[in-house]
Protein backbone atom coordinates (compact mmCIF):
# COMPACT_ATOMS: atom_id res chain seq x y z
CA UNK A 1 0.00 0.00 0.00
CA UNK A 2 1.38 3.45 -1.03
CA UNK A 3 2.42 5.61 2.04
CA UNK A 4 1.45 8.92 1.16
CA UNK A 5 3.38 12.39 3.11
CA UNK A 6 1.34 13.00 6.23
CA UNK A 7 -1.40 15.92 6.98
CA UNK A 8 -1.29 18.48 9.93
CA UNK A 9 -3.65 16.28 11.89
CA UNK A 10 -1.55 13.17 11.53
CA UNK A 11 2.04 14.86 12.36
CA UNK A 12 0.42 16.55 15.73
CA UNK A 13 -1.17 12.76 16.40
CA UNK A 14 2.19 11.06 16.17
CA UNK A 15 3.97 14.17 18.00
CA UNK A 16 1.47 13.63 20.71
CA UNK A 17 2.77 9.62 20.94
CA UNK A 18 6.03 10.60 21.03
CA UNK A 19 5.62 13.32 23.53
CA UNK A 20 3.84 10.45 25.91
CA UNK A 21 6.63 8.22 25.20
CA UNK A 22 5.35 5.27 22.83
CA UNK A 23 7.45 6.25 19.49
CA UNK A 24 6.48 6.10 16.17
CA UNK A 25 3.26 4.24 15.59
CA UNK A 26 3.03 2.06 12.86
CA UNK A 27 1.93 3.57 9.67
CA UNK A 28 -1.59 1.85 7.58
CA UNK A 29 -1.19 -1.30 9.83
CA UNK A 30 -2.10 -4.12 7.89
CA UNK A 31 -4.70 -6.72 8.88
CA UNK A 32 -6.00 -10.03 7.69
CA UNK A 33 -4.60 -9.22 4.61
CA UNK A 34 -6.85 -6.26 4.02
CA UNK A 35 -9.20 -7.42 0.88
CA UNK A 36 -10.97 -4.26 0.71
CA UNK A 37 -7.83 -2.40 0.53
CA UNK A 38 -8.52 0.02 3.21
CA UNK A 39 -6.52 0.31 6.43
CA UNK A 40 -6.74 2.93 9.35
CA UNK A 41 -3.75 5.89 9.88
CA UNK A 42 -1.99 4.12 12.58
CA UNK A 43 -1.69 1.19 14.94
CA UNK A 44 0.44 0.99 18.13
CA UNK A 45 0.92 -2.16 19.84
CA UNK A 46 0.80 -2.05 23.61
CA UNK A 47 1.87 -5.15 25.05
CA UNK A 48 0.01 -7.86 23.40
CA UNK A 49 -2.99 -5.52 22.31
CA UNK A 50 -3.30 -3.55 19.17
CA UNK A 51 -4.95 -0.15 18.98
CA UNK A 52 -5.78 1.42 15.63
CA UNK A 53 -6.47 5.05 15.06
CA UNK A 54 -7.88 6.74 12.37
CA UNK A 55 -7.49 10.88 12.30
CA UNK A 56 -9.41 12.83 10.47
CA UNK A 57 -8.49 16.56 9.77
CA UNK A 58 -11.37 19.17 9.00
CA UNK A 59 -10.19 21.57 6.64
CA UNK A 60 -10.92 25.21 6.87
CA UNK A 61 -14.48 25.92 6.62
CA UNK A 62 -14.80 22.38 5.53
CA UNK A 63 -18.99 20.93 5.68
CA UNK A 64 -20.11 24.63 6.57
CA UNK A 65 -22.54 26.46 4.80
CA UNK A 66 -21.83 30.00 2.98
CA UNK A 67 -25.22 31.10 5.59
CA UNK A 68 -28.02 30.46 7.52
CA UNK A 69 -27.79 28.11 10.62
CA UNK A 70 -24.88 25.52 11.46
CA UNK A 71 -26.13 22.03 12.51
CA UNK A 72 -22.38 21.57 15.12
CA UNK A 73 -23.16 17.43 14.73
CA UNK A 74 -22.93 16.90 10.88
CA UNK A 75 -19.19 17.47 10.07
CA UNK A 76 -18.80 15.30 12.98
CA UNK A 77 -21.38 12.74 11.20
CA UNK A 78 -19.15 13.11 7.99
CA UNK A 79 -16.12 12.04 9.78
CA UNK A 80 -17.68 8.93 11.97
CA UNK A 81 -18.98 8.07 8.60
CA UNK A 82 -15.76 7.94 7.11
CA UNK A 83 -14.05 6.40 9.87
CA UNK A 84 -16.37 3.11 9.94
CA UNK A 85 -15.96 2.84 6.25
CA UNK A 86 -12.11 3.37 7.20
CA UNK A 87 -12.25 0.12 9.38
CA UNK A 88 -14.75 -2.55 8.22
CA UNK A 89 -12.22 -4.71 8.28
CA UNK A 90 -11.14 -4.60 12.15
CA UNK A 91 -14.34 -5.47 13.66
CA UNK A 92 -12.97 -7.39 17.02
CA UNK A 93 -10.08 -5.17 17.37
CA UNK A 94 -10.43 -1.34 19.01
CA UNK A 95 -10.33 1.07 16.87
CA UNK A 96 -10.84 4.70 17.71
CA UNK A 97 -11.51 7.98 15.39
CA UNK A 98 -8.97 11.03 16.23
CA UNK A 99 -10.33 14.41 15.19
CA UNK A 100 -8.28 17.55 14.95
CA UNK A 101 -9.36 21.04 13.49
CA UNK A 102 -6.62 23.48 12.73
CA UNK A 103 -8.80 26.24 13.44
CA UNK A 104 -11.94 24.93 15.77
CA UNK A 105 -13.51 27.99 16.16
CA UNK A 106 -16.64 26.66 13.52
CA UNK A 107 -16.15 22.83 14.87
CA UNK A 108 -17.77 22.16 18.10
CA UNK A 109 -15.54 19.50 19.44
CA UNK A 110 -16.33 18.95 22.93
CA UNK A 111 -17.24 15.95 24.88
CA UNK A 112 -21.01 17.24 24.69
CA UNK A 113 -21.48 17.17 20.71
CA UNK A 114 -19.03 14.13 20.12
CA UNK A 115 -21.33 11.96 22.57
CA UNK A 116 -24.19 14.09 20.59
CA UNK A 117 -22.67 12.59 17.49
CA UNK A 118 -22.52 9.18 17.83
CA UNK A 119 -25.87 8.70 20.61
CA UNK A 120 -27.71 11.36 19.15
CA UNK A 121 -28.11 15.24 19.68
CA UNK A 122 -28.15 16.45 22.98
CA UNK A 123 -31.38 17.71 24.17
CA UNK A 124 -33.25 19.04 27.05
CA UNK A 125 -36.73 19.55 28.03
CA UNK A 126 -38.29 21.52 30.74
CA UNK A 127 -41.47 21.79 32.88
CA UNK A 128 -43.34 23.59 35.20
CA UNK A 129 -45.05 22.43 38.13
CA UNK A 130 -48.81 24.80 37.57
CA UNK A 131 -49.28 24.28 41.26
CA UNK A 132 -45.85 24.82 43.24
CA UNK A 133 -43.75 26.74 39.93
CA UNK A 134 -40.95 24.50 40.60
CA UNK A 135 -38.83 23.84 37.19
CA UNK A 136 -37.84 20.48 36.86
CA UNK A 137 -35.32 19.57 33.74
CA UNK A 138 -34.11 16.39 31.71
CA UNK A 139 -31.76 15.98 29.54
CA UNK A 140 -31.15 13.31 27.14
CA UNK A 141 -30.01 12.15 23.76
CA UNK A 142 -32.38 12.51 20.53
CA UNK A 143 -32.56 9.18 19.04
CA UNK A 144 -34.13 10.80 15.83
CA UNK A 145 -30.45 10.71 14.47
CA UNK A 146 -26.73 9.69 15.24
CA UNK A 147 -27.34 6.01 15.71
CA UNK A 148 -23.14 5.48 15.23
CA UNK A 149 -23.14 3.92 18.52
CA UNK A 150 -26.78 2.43 19.68
CA UNK A 151 -29.37 1.23 17.30
CA UNK A 152 -32.37 2.69 18.56
CA UNK A 153 -34.74 0.43 16.87
CA UNK A 154 -33.13 -3.08 17.94
CA UNK A 155 -32.16 -1.20 21.07
CA UNK A 156 -28.66 -2.79 21.36
CA UNK A 157 -24.96 -1.20 20.81
CA UNK A 158 -23.98 -0.46 17.34
CA UNK A 159 -20.30 -0.40 16.19
CA UNK A 160 -18.82 -2.20 19.31
CA UNK A 161 -15.13 -1.52 17.78
CA UNK A 162 -14.85 2.01 17.36
CA UNK A 163 -14.30 2.20 21.14
CA UNK A 164 -13.69 5.74 21.61
CA UNK A 165 -13.48 9.19 19.53
CA UNK A 166 -11.17 11.20 20.73
CA UNK A 167 -10.60 14.77 20.12
CA UNK A 168 -6.63 15.97 19.38
CA UNK A 169 -6.39 19.88 20.17
CA UNK A 170 -3.85 22.29 20.84
CA UNK A 171 -5.27 23.21 24.52
CA UNK A 172 -4.11 27.26 24.96
CA UNK A 173 -2.91 26.80 28.02
CA UNK A 174 -1.34 30.45 27.88
CA UNK A 175 -4.84 32.23 27.62
CA UNK A 176 -5.89 30.29 30.57
CA UNK A 177 -3.42 31.06 32.71
CA UNK A 178 -3.89 35.15 31.65
CA UNK A 179 -7.60 34.86 32.19
CA UNK A 180 -6.80 33.07 35.83
CA UNK A 181 -4.21 35.36 36.58
CA UNK A 182 -6.33 38.42 35.23
CA UNK A 183 -9.27 37.17 37.08
CA UNK A 184 -7.49 37.09 40.80
CA UNK A 185 -6.61 40.55 40.68
CA UNK A 186 -9.53 41.41 39.97
CA UNK A 187 -11.15 40.09 42.51
CA UNK A 188 -8.42 40.96 45.32
CA UNK A 189 -8.81 45.13 43.85
CA UNK A 190 -12.80 44.43 43.43
CA UNK A 191 -13.07 46.05 39.97
CA UNK A 192 -12.14 44.89 36.19
CA UNK A 193 -8.79 46.07 35.47
CA UNK A 194 -7.87 48.41 33.52
CA UNK A 195 -5.79 49.14 30.48
CA UNK A 196 -3.19 49.63 31.78
CA UNK A 197 -2.92 47.24 34.47
CA UNK A 198 -3.77 44.63 31.91
CA UNK A 199 -1.27 45.82 29.70
CA UNK A 200 1.15 45.36 32.60
CA UNK A 201 0.37 41.98 33.42
CA UNK A 202 0.81 41.01 29.71
CA UNK A 203 4.49 41.71 30.43
CA UNK A 204 4.51 39.33 33.46
CA UNK A 205 6.77 36.04 32.72
CA UNK A 206 4.75 32.62 32.40
CA UNK A 207 1.75 34.86 30.72
CA UNK A 208 2.48 33.66 27.44
CA UNK A 209 -0.94 34.36 25.40
CA UNK A 210 0.58 32.19 22.77
CA UNK A 211 1.12 29.39 24.26
CA UNK A 212 -0.28 26.07 23.71
CA UNK A 213 0.41 22.63 24.20
CA UNK A 214 -0.60 18.95 22.45
CA UNK A 215 -3.32 17.34 24.08
CA UNK A 216 -6.33 14.74 24.27
CA UNK A 217 -9.86 14.30 24.89
CA UNK A 218 -11.26 10.72 24.89
CA UNK A 219 -14.75 9.83 24.71
CA UNK A 220 -15.54 6.64 25.03
CA UNK A 221 -18.24 3.77 23.88
CA UNK A 222 -20.56 3.08 26.65
CA UNK A 223 -20.54 -0.79 25.36
CA UNK A 224 -17.37 -1.18 23.51
CA UNK A 225 -16.19 -4.44 22.85
CA UNK A 226 -12.83 -3.70 24.65
CA UNK A 227 -11.36 -0.66 26.08
CA UNK A 228 -8.41 1.75 25.65
CA UNK A 229 -5.77 1.14 28.05
CA UNK A 230 -6.65 3.43 31.13
CA UNK A 231 -2.44 4.74 31.09
CA UNK A 232 -2.30 5.69 27.38
CA UNK A 233 -4.59 8.73 27.48
CA UNK A 234 -2.95 10.19 31.05
CA UNK A 235 -0.74 13.12 30.28
CA UNK A 236 -0.99 15.96 32.75
CA UNK A 237 -3.66 18.15 30.38
CA UNK A 238 -5.73 15.41 28.84
CA UNK A 239 -9.10 14.61 29.60
CA UNK A 240 -11.04 11.01 29.52
CA UNK A 241 -15.15 10.79 29.62
CA UNK A 242 -17.30 7.69 30.47
CA UNK A 243 -20.23 6.50 31.42
CA UNK A 244 -20.60 5.54 35.43
CA UNK A 245 -21.63 1.79 35.96
CA UNK A 246 -25.85 0.96 35.56
CA UNK A 247 -25.62 0.11 39.55
CA UNK A 248 -25.07 3.87 39.43
CA UNK A 249 -27.56 5.75 37.29
CA UNK A 250 -26.35 5.54 33.51
CA UNK A 251 -24.95 8.96 33.09
CA UNK A 252 -21.55 10.57 31.83
CA UNK A 253 -18.99 11.54 33.58
CA UNK A 254 -15.00 13.16 33.35
CA UNK A 255 -13.18 9.44 34.22
CA UNK A 256 -9.84 11.08 34.38
CA UNK A 257 -8.31 14.77 34.35
CA UNK A 258 -4.94 15.24 34.36
CA UNK A 259 -2.52 16.98 36.91
CA UNK A 260 -2.35 20.20 35.13
CA UNK A 261 -6.51 20.55 34.28
CA UNK A 262 -7.13 19.77 38.46
CA UNK A 263 -4.15 22.07 38.75
CA UNK A 264 -6.13 25.19 36.81
CA UNK A 265 -9.61 23.95 38.40
CA UNK A 266 -8.24 24.17 41.62
CA UNK A 267 -7.95 28.29 41.03
CA UNK A 268 -11.86 28.52 40.83
CA UNK A 269 -11.50 30.77 38.07
CA UNK A 270 -11.47 27.62 35.41
CA UNK A 271 -14.18 26.32 34.26
CA UNK A 272 -15.46 23.29 35.89
CA UNK A 273 -17.65 20.65 34.21
CA UNK A 274 -20.46 20.91 32.16
CA UNK A 275 -23.31 20.15 33.71
CA UNK A 276 -24.64 17.77 30.27
CA UNK A 277 -21.60 15.49 32.54
CA UNK A 278 -23.82 15.14 35.63
CA UNK A 279 -26.65 13.25 34.34
CA UNK A 280 -27.06 12.45 30.91
CA UNK A 281 -28.63 9.15 30.99
CA UNK A 282 -27.18 6.61 28.32
CA UNK A 283 -29.39 3.88 26.23
CA UNK A 284 -30.16 1.03 27.99
CA UNK A 285 -29.58 -1.95 25.85
CA UNK A 286 -32.88 -4.55 25.71
CA UNK A 287 -32.42 -7.49 28.06
CA UNK A 288 -32.17 -10.65 26.33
Amino acid sequence: MKTLAMNESEREFVEYLQLRGYGEPERHPPLNGNKRGKRPDFGLRLDSTRFFFEVKEFKERDDLPSSGPIDPYVPIYNKIEETLAQIEEYKGHPCSLVLYSPDASFRHLTPAFVFGSALGPLSWVASVDPNTGDRRERSFWDSSKGWYWFDYQQMQPKNAHLVSIIILEKFPIGQHRFSIEWERRAEALGRRLTFAETDELLGQPGLDLGKKTLRVVVCEHPYADSQLKSDLFSGEFDERFGWVPATEGFYTKRLFAGTEIRSLEATGFYPAESPFLRKNRKPNPRKS
